[in-house]
């Protein structure tokens, strides 16, 4: 299953390119108007200043039509997702020893598709997350105090995650579209992270007496979002060493 989506938020595709650097991904560069492409890698991002850096084209061909500014695309794959940056243009370029270097403003919004089982990370059995629910009181209610529980968090994405709670707990937490929040603990972070989710799919296991509810999360801020993307890349990482070791 694909989900196809437009990220125009800057601070997500800041991160989305340096992920691309810090995982060393190779990049698909293709000049549309001349039907020619080469592939290279990004080699610096800074987002203060919105651009990034890759390195020279190998295609003496593709390396004219840069430094022509002629638009090309950017296509590469990051932990199962698809990402497209169109119409890019080298703004600057500065000579380097091991080649030349294209200065590229940070686009305003990238394509990507994400494979969704490709994509989500599943948490259990790699790093314990304690999970802290609180349910959001109704509008007409608001001096009602929020009812709280705590779960477990059994995979994750970057648009949502899934939560184990027991058969108790989960009858209250996993009425269709409902609003709360989270709060978890993240390894490696200081502060706990409080996102605001709603409820997708509820499912109740007999056998475990335990209620698993999947969530999307809703219009959280920037700082939020890249804090889960993170945490998204680490789980991931960690999923892969531990395949490599039964390889």
């Amino acid at each position: 299953m694909e989900k196809d989506f437009i990220i125009s938020n800057q601070a997500r595709i800041s991160w989305i390119m340096q992920s691309l650097r810090d995982d060393h991904q190779l990049i698909d560069v293709d000049f549309p108007d001349r039907k020619i492409g080469a592939r290279s890698i990004i080699v610096d991002v800074n987002a203060d200043e919105g651009y990034f850096s890759i390195d020279e084209f190998p295609s003496a061909g593709c390396h004219k039509q840069a430094l022509a500014g002629e638009a090309f695309d950017l296509r590469a794959s990051l932990n199962g997702v698809d990402v497209t940056a169109k119409a890019l243009v080298v703004e600057n370029v500065i000579d380097d020893p091991h080649g030349a270097l294209y200065q590229i403003q940070i686009p305003g919004s990238v394509h990507y598709v994400q494979r969704r089982e490709t994509f989500r990370a599943r948490v259990t059995g790699l790093i314990e997350v304690p999970v802290e629910i609180a349910l959001v009181p109704p509008g007409d209610a608001p001096d009602q105090e929020p009812v709280t529980t705590e779960a477990q968090l059994a995979d994750i994405s970057a648009d949502g995650c899934r939560l184990s709670l027991s058969g108790e707990e989960g009858s209250v937490f996993g009425a269709l579209d409902q609003r709360w929040t989270l709060r978890m603990q993240f390894p490696d972070t200081e502060e706990p992270l409080n996102v605001r989710v709603i409820t997708r799919h509820s499912r109740f296991l007999e056998r475990s007496k335990l209620w698993y509810v999947g969530c999307q999360f809703d219009n959280n801020d920037a700082r939020s979002q890249q804090l889960i993307d993170r945490f998204v890349t680490q789980v991931q990482r960690l999923e892969r060493q531990r395949e490599a070791m039964f390889d």
